[in-house]
């Protein structure tokens, strides 16, 4: 899926793609002001489809259609791929290995299997097992009290030192998944739906991989696959030191906006939790984002979050006028 800008990461995308044995392309055209079917069409010919909308629908929209045109095509497996996205070398085959093993004891319609990427999985290449590495339920935009002594813990070189004498683990099963790197069998769409178009931006990726999830399934990380963005995605919290620099100081209304109200709207309609547990983590959460946001200025851009998570709490999903992508 591209936009705006994009050819020449979508460029690097496809031919990697194309190294790694993917038999077919198909390539969701989200409004870019690129000539990009032209250039596909000239570069790869056969080899690629184009699906192309005329405005900037969002990321949902875009992969639904893209799922769509592959399952009308005839396909039995996709792996989702953004537009800066760089396949490791063998790293697919790697992948189709992980999902093989995987399928010996899981039905193909209740597995998808993840390529491993540095800065999204940070935390399992830190050492940091399946525990830690999934959001516990009732946590609020990911946060949660029960994690603080541990924050505080993996800042201390000793935790390093003993992280680092922890065997990397082949796989580990994740809640929730990004699309980027996700392989699946077909079925998978049969049984679960596609993507929920109402989320627009952000967060559609962790409710559909929530489905395999809740219905007994897995997602499984392939740590020895390995992908990479050619661009930082805006919240990292590596980039800015903290996730409350992250919402104060991430690049983009919209994106706060549609991450926030997608965020708490998953949290509070999707995900099973303990309503007091996830209400404490939220008023602790708040208050102190609003003392960062004060100490830094940032208090319009607070106010944007709160109005986001109040959309997502009241099921107020779908383009906002407000924040036209």
């Amino acid at each position: 899926m591209t936009y705006g800008h994009r050819l020449n990461l979508l460029a690097q995308t496809l031919a990697s793609a194309f190294r790694e044995g993917v038999a077919h392309a198909i390539v969701v055209n989200n409004a870019s002001d690129d000539p990009v079917e032209e250039h596909l069409s000239k570069q790869y010919g056969d080899w690629v489809t184009c699906v192309a909308f005329c405005s900037n629908t969002g990321s949902a929209n875009a992969y639904k259609a893209g799922m769509a045109k592959a399952v009308e095509m005839g396909a039995e497996f996709l792996f989702l791929l953004d537009d800066d996205n760089v396949i490791g070398e063998g790293a697919l085959s790697i992948l189709i290995a992980g999902y093989l093993e995987c399928a010996g004891s899981i039905a193909p319609d209740r597995l998808s299997v993840l390529a491993c990427r540095p800065d999204h999985h940070a935390d399992v290449l830190a050492g940091l097992g399946e525990k830690r590495a999934n959001p516990k339920p009732g946590s609020f935009l990911g946060f949660h009290l029960a994690d603080i002594p541990f924050k505080f813990w993996r800042r201390t070189p000793w935790f390093r030192l003993l992280a680092a004498r922890v065997p990397m683990p082949a796989m580990m099963r994740m809640d929730i998944a990004p699309y980027s790197g996700m392989l699946f069998h077909v079925s998978v769409l049969e049984k679960h739906g596609y993507p929920d178009t109402r989320f627009v931006l952000y967060g559609d990726d962790s409710e559909f991989s929530f489905r395999i999830t809740h219905a007994g399934g897995s997602n499984i990380l392939i740590t020895g696959a390995g992908l990479t963005d050619l661009e930082t995605s805006w919240n990292l919290k590596e980039k800015k030191d903290s996730s409350f620099r992250s919402w104060l100081r991430g690049e983009g209304d919209f994106r706060v906006y549609y991450a926030a109200r997608n965020g708490a709207y998953f949290e509070h309609f999707v995900r099973p939790h303990n309503r007091l547990e996830r209400n404490i983590n939220k008023k602790i959460y708040l208050f102190m984002l609003w003392l960062e946001a004060m100490r830094s200025g940032r208090v319009e851009r607070f106010r944007l979050i709160l109005y986001g998570i109040a959309d997502g709490e009241s099921a107020r999903l779908g383009m906002n006028p407000r924040f036209i992508l």
